[in-house]
């Protein structure tokens, strides 16, 4: 009877310093993930892109970089009524995306996409020439 409860208690010590280890080397393995991810991030070697795209609420944009398009209005017809704006050329430079572009020439990335027939936005082949609306200059 004794020699079964040793048997018993060495069974269970056993167990239990196996789970303990298991435990241990389950967060290390964890913690490692995380250092590795957070340094990983900071360096740019992985990116987080966010697109907009299927959210319930549309998203709205300043009156000025909004182009109209609520009307089936093709965009080259759009640009031909409308002389506020210009089309100027652009030579995409290595990792430049639609967003650069909409922050440097001040208009919307959805129709620099629609008027280049673009289906990527996020990669644009460096050197390709693309059409880009900007505002004109009142004469």
């Amino acid at each position: 009877m004794m020699s079964d409860m040793l048997v018993l208690y060495d069974n269970v010590a056993r167990g239990a310093k196996k789970t303990i280890r298991n435990f241990f080397l389950v967060s290390l393995v964890i913690v490692f993930g995380i250092i590795i991810l957070v340094i990983a991030f900071s360096q740019g070697w992985i990116t987080v892109v966010v697109n907009p795209i299927g959210h319930d609420k549309p998203f709205e944009y300043e009156q000025e970089n909004y182009f109209d398009q609520r009307n089936d209005e093709s965009i080259p017809e759009y640009f031909q009524k409308n002389r506020l704006f210009d089309i100027v050329r652009h030579s995409v430079e290595p990792g430049e995306t639609l967003i650069d572009l909409e922050k440097q020439y001040g208009t919307n990335w959805k129709v620099i996409q629609k008027l280049n027939r673009i289906n990527d936005p996020i990669r644009l082949n460096p050197g390709e020439m693309i059409w880009v609306p900007v505002k004109s200059m009142p004469s």
